[in-house]
C-alpha cells in the first residue's frame, strides 16, 4: 500500500521501478493508449496522449489501484464512481483487472465534457468486437464502464448513497469550490464506502488555483464527515503530518512539478511554458476516507 500524503523525490522514483507499476499498471496503460490511439485522437488534443506518464499520475493511479485492492469488499459486486474521469486507462483497468473476480461490478465515470460519452462508447464497442473475435479476453464482451455528463459541484443524485467506492484523481484543483465538490462526492457513497482522492496543491496559485489553505479546508471537511485512513510505509516516504503550507516550506525533498520535469517523468510541452519557480510550488497529495456505517 502506498503511503498517503505527498511523496518525496526518492519515494516517487522507487515507485516507478516497482513491479506493480512496471509489470502491471504501465503494461496495461501502454496497451490501452496504443490500442485506442485513433479513438482518442481528439481527446489527446485536450490533454495529453499518455496520462500515466505525466508528472504525478504514476503515483496517483498506483495509489488508487492499491487502495482498491486493499479495501474493496471481496464478497460482493461493486458499484464504483470516477469523478472528473477524463478518458484514460484507469477505469477499464479497475473493472477488468483489479476487481475482475467480481464480474457483476460496474463503474460509472462522470465528467463535464459531453463529448467524452462518445469515446467511452467507441472504446467499449471496440473491446466487444475484439473479444468476440478472440483477440481480447472474453470478459470484454460485456461493457462494464459507463459514462454520464455531470458537474461535480452539483449534488450527485445518480443513485444517491449507493457507490461502494468513489475515486477522484487530480480534479479538485480544477473546480472553484473543492470543498463543496468533495462533499458532494462523499455524500454519494453507501454507508461504509470509500473515497479515494488525489489533488494538486499550488503554493503560488500560479498553475492551478488550489492553495495549501484551500486544500487543508477541503480535507478538514472530509475528516469531519468520515474517517481518514492513514497509510505509512518504511520503504516509500511521504508527508502527511501537518498543514500543506508546512510541506512546501519545510520539506526540501518534496516531489514537485519541477522535479517531475527535471527527472524527465513528464515530457509534455506545456511544462516548458511554466517558470521554474512556479514548477517548484506545485505538488500533490493522496488520501482515503471511509463513510460511517
Amino acid at each position: 500500500m502506498l503511503p498517503s500524503g505527498s511523496p518525496n523525490n526518492e519515494a516517487y522514483e522507487k515507485l516507478l521501478e516497482s513491479p506493480i507499476y512496471k509489470e502491471w499498471i504501465e503494461v496495461f496503460s501502454n496497451k490501452f493508449v496504443n490500442d485506442n490511439k485513433n479513438i482518442l485522437a481528439s481527446y489527446n488534443k485536450l490533454w495529453v496522449d499518455d496520462p500515466l506518464h505525466s508528472w504525478s499520475r504514476g503515483w496517483e493511479y498506483t495509489f488508487v489501484i492499491a487502495a482498491i485492492q486493499k479495501y474493496a469488499p471481496r464478497n460482493k459486486d461493486l458499484f464504483i464512481l470516477d469523478v472528473g474521469s477524463g478518458v484514460t486507462f484507469i477505469d477499464w483497468m479497475i473493472i477488468y483487472e483489479v476487481i475482475e473476480d467480481r464480474p457483476g461490478s460496474r463503474l460509472l465515470a462522470i465528467d463535464s465534457h459531453k463529448s467524452f460519452g462518445k469515446l467511452f462508447h467507441e472504446i467499449n464497442q471496440r473491446n466487444m468486437v475484439l473479444a468476440k473475435n478472440g483477440q481480447y479476453p472474453n470478459k470484454y464482451t460485456i461493457p462494464k464502464v459507463h459514462f454520464a455528463m455531470y458537474n461535480i459541484e452539483d449534488d450527485i443524485r445518480l443513485l444517491n448513497y449507493s457507490f461502494d467506492i468513489a475515486i477522484s484523481v487530480s480534479v479538485m484543483e480544477h473546480v472553484p469550490n473543492s470543498t463543496r465538490a468533495a462533499r458532494n462526492i462523499f455524500n454519494s457513497l453507501a454507508p461504509g464506502g470509500y473515497l479515494i482522492i488525489t489533488f494538486d496543491i499550488d503554493k503560488n496559485n500560479a498553475i492551478v488555483q488550489h492553495s495549501p489553505s484551500k486544500a487543508d479546508k477541503m480535507l478538514s471537511e472530509l475528516r469531519q464527515m468520515g474517517k481518514e485512513i492513514y497509510f505509512n510505509s518504511n520503504v516509500l516516504r511521504s508527508y502527511n503530518d501537518g498543514p500543506f503550507q508546512n510541506n512546501i516550506e519545510m520539506k526540501d525533498d518534496l516531489y514537485t512539478l519541477y522535479e517531475g520535469k527535471r527527472r524527465d517523468f513528464d515530457k509534455a510541452s506545456w511544462i516548458n511554458r511554466i517558470s521554474e519557480q512556479a514548477r517548484k510550488g506545485l505538488f500533490f497529495s493522496c488520501h482515503v476516507f471511509q463513510k460511517p456505517q
